[in-house]
């Protein structure tokens, strides 16, 4: 195109013009999923702080059977909750792979004891789809749907309502 030409048409300003059609992008969601057991969990990554190693963690005597221990996070003592406890699943034994989920909601902050096998996903919140009417009202409280992620159904778990249950008992 020569300079003439150049200065008579005029500047696009719409990105339409620019790129054609605008592409409609699916809303989606970020979760932090682990192990429970043989079940896949996830904590939207909003309500996640960090995942540590269980080895920090101390053991206390005397406390509701949900709470596993504590540990010192930067100078902050959290205490740390067995998700399976919650959840109601079959306890298993203490190993190396074993982890630490410090999640966090309306300023309470608080660990939860997972198997591992942690990872980082993002979904398509189309894909999530609403739990089982079978399930257990309590347990279903805990939870917001399932979605099937490579070939594993995860259980998304709802962060506010997880962290009330462990203040609870």
């Amino acid at each position: 195109m020569s300079q003439q030409d150049q200065a008579e048409s005029p500047l696009s300003l719409y990105e339409e013009e620019l790129y054609g059609e605008k592409e409609v992008r699916e809303a989606t969601r970020q979760l932090i999923v682990f192990s429970l057991g043989p079940e896949y969990y996830g904590l939207d990554v909003c309500g996640v702080c960090e995942v540590l190693a269980s080895s920090q963690m101390t053991l206390l005597p005397n406390v509701p059977p949900h709470i596993k221990g504590i540990i010192n996070l930067r100078g902050i003592i959290l205490s740390v909750s067995d998700l399976k406890v919650i959840l109601g699943l079959p306890e298993s034994s203490q190993n190396q792979k074993n982890q630490i989920v410090v999640a966090q909601s309306c300023k309470i902050a608080t660990g939860f004891w997972v198997d591992g096998n942690t990872e980082s996903i993002e979904i398509s919140i189309s894909k999530i789809q609403p739990l089982v009417s079978t399930l257990d009202a309590q347990k279903a409280s805990l939870m917001q749907g399932q979605v099937d992620y490579l070939g594993r159904l995860v259980t998304v778990l709802d962060v506010d309502a997880v962290i009330q249950k462990t203040r609870v008992g």
